[in-house]
C-alpha cells in the first residue's frame, strides 16, 4: 500500500491490537500539541491511522482493499452500475427487446445468494474452530497451535461481518434497481401494448 497506516504507527502489518494501541500511545505522548515540540497534524494523522487500524472490521477492510473509510452507498451503487449494468449494455446488441433492468435485479440476486452462502459456510467454520480451541491443550510450553487457532477464529468472524455488509448493500441496491422500468419492445401490435412496446414495472 502506498499510503500505509501502519507506518504512520510505525508497526508491521502483522502487529496484534495490543502492539498497534502501545505504538499510538507511544507516539500521541511524542507529538500531542499540548507538548512542546508537538506537531498537530502528526497528531491528526497518527489518530485517523488509529482509527482505522485499532477497529478490527476497519482493519480488514483497510488492508483487503487499500480503503481507509466505509465507501457510503451511493458510490458503491455508481460502481455496481458501472460495473455490471454498463457491461450488459455494451454487450447485448438488442436493446429494444432485452429487459435489462430484470437482467440486472438476477445478477443482484445472485450475488446475494452467493453472499448468503459465504456466510453460512463461515458461521460452519467458526462453530468448528471453536470446538478445536475447546478440546485443544498443550503439555509444555507456549500455545502456537492454539494461537493460530484462535487468530483464524477471529479473522472468520471478522469476514462474516464484512459479507453481512454486503448483503445489506445489495438489498438495497435491489430495492433501488427495482424502482425502475424498462420498456421492452415486442412483436407486433399484442393486446396490452402501446406501439408496439410494453412497460416492464416492479415498482
Amino acid at each position: 500500500m502506498t499510503n500505509n497506516l501502519y507506518d504512520t504507527l510505525g508497526v508491521n502489518e502483522n502487529a496484534t491490537r495490543e502492539e498497534i494501541k502501545q505504538a499510538y500511545r507511544d507516539k500521541a505522548k511524542e507529538n500531542h500539541p499540548d507538548k512542546e515540540g508537538g506537531d498537530k497534524d502528526r497528531m491528526q494523522a497518527l489518530s485517523h491511522a488509529y482509527s482505522v487500524l485499532g477497529n478490527e472490521g476497519k482493519r480488514k477492510r483497510y488492508d483487503e482493499t487499500g480503503e481507509e473509510k466505509e465507501v457510503g452507498f451511493d458510490v458503491k451503487f455508481n460502481s455496481l452500475v458501472q460495473d455490471v449494468f454498463m457491461k450488459m449494455i455494451d454487450r447485448e446488441e438488442d436493446v429494444d427487446g432485452t429487459d435489462f433492468i430484470g437482467c440486472f435485479l438476477e445478477v443482484i440476486e445472485g450475488i446475494i445468494g452467493e453472499n448468503r452462502k459465504q456466510v453460512h459456510l463461515l458461521k460452519r467454520k467458526v462453530v468448528k474452530l471453536e470446538r478445536v480451541i475447546n478440546r485443544l491443550g498443550v503439555k509444555q510450553g507456549s500455545d502456537m497451535i492454539g494461537g493460530i487457532v484462535k487468530n483464524n477464529l477471529h479473522n472468520a468472524k471478522i469476514e462474516i461481518k464484512l459479507v453481512e455488509e454486503n448483503i445489506e448493500f445489495f438489498l438495497k441496491a435491489q430495492e433501488v434497481v427495482g424502482h425502475h422500468e424498462y420498456r421492452v419492445e415486442v412483436p407486433g401490435e399484442e393486446e396490452g401494448t402501446q406501439n408496439g412496446f410494453k412497460w416492464i414495472s416492479r415498482a
